[in-house]
């Protein structure tokens, strides 16, 4: 009895807000976001061959601590 009450209640749907098509199409900025990937690729590829940089030389390796220490706070 308990699983027919149940299948019952289950069945009402209730319509909050019905659809209707959108006056403008949403807009996906792809040039822009391709833009700022590719921007933002080449920093983290930039920061990487710095830092391997600055393991082979002690003088950069100090140079790349301070910087971290400045842009810490």
């Amino acid at each position: 009895m308990a699983k027919l009450d149940e299948a019952r209640e289950a069945a009402i749907i209730r319509v909050v807000d019905k659809a209707r098509v959108p006056e403008k199409e949403s807009e996906t900025k792809r040039g822009l976001t391709v833009l700022l990937t590719t921007v933002m690729a080449l920093f983290v590829c930039i920061h990487n061959e710095s830092a391997e940089r600055a393991k082979q030389n002690p003088e950069q390796a100090e140079r790349m601590k301070l910087l971290r220490r400045y842009l810490r706070g």
